[in-house]
């Protein structure tokens, strides 16, 4: 819409940074921050990835199969000791 690819990929970028900044919503402003800027790189190169292969499932796997890890490694794992 915006006629610039680039401009088009730091909007995806930073919106998908976003969500990650509010999703273990705390109020502390520097966890949020550290939050909204951490997955930046990593959404600006998964932008970049689509924008090569123009298929979003295989990508949306990837992301659900890392937060099943992090939720395992992060609740599942101090159970199991």
């Amino acid at each position: 819409m915006s006629g610039s690819t680039g401009f088009a990929v730091a909007v995806v970028a930073f919106s998908w940074s976003f969500q990650h900044a509010v999703m273990p919503l705390t109020f502390d402003p520097h966890f949020m921050l550290y939050r909204l800027l951490a997955p930046i790189a990593h959404s600006t190169f998964i932008t970049l990835v689509y924008l090569r292969v123009r298929r979003i499932l295989p990508l949306a796997t990837a992301h659900w199969l890392m937060d099943g890890v992090s939720a395992f490694i992060g609740i599942l794992w101090p159970l199991l000791r």
